[in-house]
């Protein structure tokens, strides 16, 4: 019978909005011994009630059922629990998270069938009766749970005999115990899980754990434990999850580890161990989870020491120290492969940081990494700092994500990549040369973030990379390549109509993220914001040639950077139809023509450089609409005409103009045809004869307009009205009786709330 309460009351704040809800789900009042009469009861849960603090009815005792799961009676106080005790066939009793008093738990020693027992989150240190006593008497106990039961003082180090040799699991974790491991402990030959963690052991790990043969879990993490790691370990043979994380360890890991053939996780994170990582780590062929994070390892990590590590998903290891790789390309790593360093010296090793996870393999390689020769390591071949990245890695096909950016690799991008199914390529900051390979645009491929910038790639764009339609970032600037922009963007269709199907699977979003460089700086994206980037950047090339009419299909488009390239001819029209751009740079070329009046209907526009072309006609005086706008460059251009100067385009100064003979107006110095400067406050105007108002004064003359404006306001305000009641009496006597009634009043009015409000506390 299963009455337990499936959406039990919180006290976190973040749920008593649920409280009526809880309420209303919930059993209350008393027990009815109607209950006895099912005499087949096998099974009884009543957890997450509320019965109000009742005690255990009496009548529990004459349940013949033989097993009562779950906290028997969650949230009953339960005063008085000794009809526990007629529970002659109770095997299973859960009585954590519950209101019990330690002090009845001598109860259990009459409860003798008892298999599986929970109390964890009592107060059992507290316990008139040695917790350690009533729990001796109960030989059929397989399981014990005594997490968080406050025993950090009262865990007896011996017993004289012991009687539930049979127990499987001993969970004693968060006591915060203090001392050395009891003696009792390795009686318990059968144990299978043992779990310490979170308490405050101290000393090296006893050699006496070597007698528990059938451990399969321990637990001893977040302790004071230190020494070196016992050779002893490996005489654990059917241990599969060895956790001892957050301790004081230093030294190296015993080559006895490789006896572990059943082990499947094992975490050294955050210890002190400054010694080598053994090969024999490479036969756990079991292994899924390896973690040596935050230590500071002196070694040199080879092929065999993952040779065998066919079912590791996750590993990561870190060190404050110099760590060495050599020839790990061929890894047979099944899922995830997590890489975290500060500082890693490399030699012969092209591949040293992927990432793999289900159903996709993501590799990062570390920017910056040295190259440097030691004994004890390979040679780089004459201490080159260019390298090239070998096919012979075997890049599999499920590859999703290839990050290689600020490093130093060199040649060709290699041509093993096409057999992957790659959503990103990202090798900004290298030095691979020759052209783009054409199966980067192959047929129905994934594509969808494309980052070659700063290389010394060269020939023309591949007409191929107009048949990525899901490609939402193009970053090919500052490389050496020529010829003319495809005529076919507008089949970028993740550009044109703004969809992207970028991956969200929470591993790949921890670690995608993406740098987009604008106006000269670098802004990171992580994978969720990424999805909002649309980029088309080309500068710093040698592109010539027309800018594509088709361009202006990419509707979608937030970034289009052509600068400082070789482009000629005019800015269309129709790049008005990019209603989503916020940042566009032509800057650089040698474009013609007349500045598109369509700009306007850019209104997210924030950054437009056009400056150093041969654009000629005048300014828009549209573009004022442009409230958005932070940057405006229109500087060494052939513009000519009055300088709009109206709402947003005022903030601009100068510069913005400058190199554009033909300008003029306001901010520039120059005047327009017919227009005579205004005398500063009516002084007479600048000339050989008055020169005190020339152009270098002109920010003192606002300053001077300024403070007599402010002189002749006082003057006119204050005497105006203070010197007239000063000089008229009648003006004067009329004034201040105004006041004085005003004054009259409202103490008046006060006056007789104040007696209302007494009179009314008074009734």
């Amino acid at each position: 019978m299963d009455l337990r309460n499936t959406n039990p009351s919180s006290n976190s704040s973040q749920d008593r909005e649920y409280e009526d809800f809880n309420e209303q789900s919930s059993l209350w009042g008393k027990l009815n011994p109607s209950l006895l009469s099912l005499k087949h009861l096998y099974y009884l849960d009543l957890s997450g009630n509320d019965f109000q603090g009742i005690e255990i009815p009496k009548f529990f005792g004459q349940l013949k059922g033989p097993q009562v799961s779950q906290s028997l009676l969650y949230l009953i106080c339960g005063r008085d629990s000794s009809s526990f005790g007629n529970l002659s066939n109770l095997n299973y009793l859960d009585l954590s998270r519950n209101e019990l008093s330690s002090r009845n738990l001598n109860f259990l020693s009459h409860v003798t069938s008892i298999k599986y027992l929970n109390l964890g989150g009592l107060d059992v240190g507290s316990s008139r009766v040695s917790w350690l006593h009533v729990i001796n008497m109960l030989p059929s106990l397989s399981e014990l749970h005594l997490s968080n039961c406050q025993i950090s003082e009262n865990l007896p180090l011996s017993l004289k005999s012991i009687n539930f040799t049979s127990l499987l699991v001993l969970d004693m974790s968060q006591n915060d115990i203090e001392s050395s491991f009891p003696s009792w402990f390795f009686n318990l030959t059968s144990l299978r899980k043992l779990d310490l963690s979170s308490n405050s052991f101290s000393g090296p790990i006893p050699r006496e754990f070597a007698s528990l043969k059938s451990l399969e879990h321990l637990d001893l993490s977040s302790n004071r434990l230190e020494n070196e790691l016992p050779t002893f370990l490996g005489m654990l043979p059917n241990l599969r999850y060895l956790n001892l994380a957050s301790n004081s360890f230093w030294g190296s890991i015993p080559e006895s580890i490789g006896n572990l053939s059943s082990l499947k996780v094992l975490s050294l994170r955050f210890n002190g161990m400054n010694g080598s990582i053994p090969e024999s780590l490479g036969q756990l062929s079991q292994l899924i989870d390896l973690d040596l994070y935050t230590n500071s390892w002196k070694c040199t990590l080879t092929e065999a020491h993952f040779l065998n590590l066919t079912m590791l998903e996750s590993f990561a290891v870190s060190t404050n120290q110099s760590m060495y790789m050599s020839h790990i390309f061929n890894v047979p790593f099944r899922e995830s492969f997590e890489w975290y360093y500060p500082t890693l010296h490399m030699q012969h090793a092209k591949l040293v940081h992927p990432f793999l996870e289900k159903q996709s393999i993501i590799w990062r390689i570390p920017s910056s990494m040295e190259c440097v020769a030691r004994n004890t390591v390979h040679r780089c071949r004459k201490q080159q700092s260019v390298w090239k990245i070998p096919c012979s890695m075997g890049a599999p096909s499920s590859l999703k994500m290839l990050v290689m950016n600020n490093n130093s690799f060199g040649g060709d991008i290699p041509s093993c990549l096409q057999n992957c199914n790659l959503e990103t390529i990202d090798l900004e900051g290298n030095n691979f040369s020759g052209g783009l390979p054409l199966w980067i645009g192959s047929d129905e491929s994934p594509l969808r973030v494309l980052q070659l910038r700063s290389n010394f790639l060269s020939g023309h764009i591949p007409q191929q990379l107009c048949d990525l339609s899901q490609l939402h970032i193009l970053d090919l600037a500052h490389n050496n390549l020529s010829g003319t922009i495809p005529k076919c963007p507008s089949n970028l269709t993740s550009l044109t109509n703004g969809i992207s199907n970028f991956s969200r699977t929470s591993r790949y979003s921890y670690i995608s993220y993406t740098t987009v460089t604008l106006g000269g700086r670098a802004y990171q994206y992580d994978s969720v914001s990424l999805e909002l980037v649309r980029s088309f950047d080309l500068s710093s090339n040698n592109l010539e040639g027309e800018i594509p009419e088709e361009i202006s299909s990419l509707i979608g488009l937030g970034i289009l950077n052509l600068s400082m390239n070789h482009l000629s001819g005019t800015i269309s029209s129709e790049i008005g139809n990019l209603l989503h751009l916020e940042f566009l740079d032509l800057s650089h070329n040698h474009l013609s023509g007349q500045i598109p009046s369509s700009l306007f209907v850019l209104s997210f526009l924030v950054y437009l450089d056009l400056s150093h072309n041969n654009l000629s006609g005048r300014i828009p005086s549209s573009l004022f609409v442009l409230s958005f706008l932070v940057y405006l460059d229109l500087s060494h251009n052939n513009l000519s005409g009055r300088i709009p100067f109206e709402f947003q385009l005022q903030t601009f100064d100068s510069s913005t103009y400058a190199g554009n003979p033909l300008l003029c107006g306001d901010p520039l110095s120059t005047l327009c045809p017919g227009e005579n400067p205004s005398p500063p406050c009516g002084f007479p105007l600048a000339g050989p004869t008055n020169p005190a108002w020339s152009n270098e004064g002109e920010d003192d003359t606002a300053v001077l307009c300024f403070s007599v404006s402010i002189i002749l306001g006082f003057i006119v305000g204050f005497w105006g009205v203070c010197g007239t009641l000063i000089v008229k009496r009648s003006w004067r006597d009329s004034y201040f009786r105004f006041f004085d009634n005003i004054k009259d009043k409202v103490a008046l009015s006060i006056a007789l709330k104040v007696a209302h409000w007494q009179r009314t506390s008074q009734a």
